[in-house]
């Protein structure tokens, strides 16, 4: 009986996501994310060098973000070829692809490219990066299921991010 219980728990929680998500995919269209700033609640531990700011932003598209509680959820837009730096999250990263194409990579890993409704997961504390194909725009959700900050990294050279490292 727990098993069931358990097995539409998750059903109703990954309902709740998709559905808000979709409301937040509208919103992030027409929001501005502040160069270098963290999400509410993330605490950004691993702050950002003054380039490292006016890249992220120039790279990293709109975004809404959103706090549930320890959870951390924001939906971002990427323009074609546009990644994060690479980077950890203390409570791990989970990578929804609503629209588009999206790319992802774990350190000393291959890159793997994701098609609309794929995920991915990163557990806490391993150092990633996630973006949009070279080609395709992406809108993500992304949650951060155990809060916390932020540790970024060095930049995602064009060997990593076109999978050739």
């Amino acid at each position: 009986m727990r098993v069931r219980f358990n097995f539409w728990g998750l059903c109703l929680g990954l309902l709740f996501v998709l559905v808000i998500s979709m409301v937040w995919i509208e919103r992030a269209t027409g929001q501005t994310p502040q160069p270098g700033a963290a999400a509410p609640g993330q605490g950004q531990r691993g702050q950002q060098t003054p380039e490292q700011a006016a890249l992220q932003a120039a790279r990293v598209g709109n975004s809404t973000t959103q706090e549930i509680g320890s959870v951390n959820t924001g939906v971002r837009k990427f323009a074609p070829g546009n990644r994060t730096y690479w980077h950890s999250h203390e409570g791990g990263f989970i990578f929804f692809v609503q629209a588009g194409r999206g790319r992802v990579q774990r350190r000393g890993e291959p890159m793997k490219e994701l098609k609309m409704g794929e995920i991915d997961y990163t557990p806490p504390g391993v150092e990633h990066w996630h973006g949009a194909g070279p080609n395709e725009e992406l809108i993500q959700l992304g949650i951060v299921p155990g809060g916390g900050g932020i540790m970024w990294k060095d930049a995602v050279t064009d060997a990593e991010y076109n999978g050739k490292k």
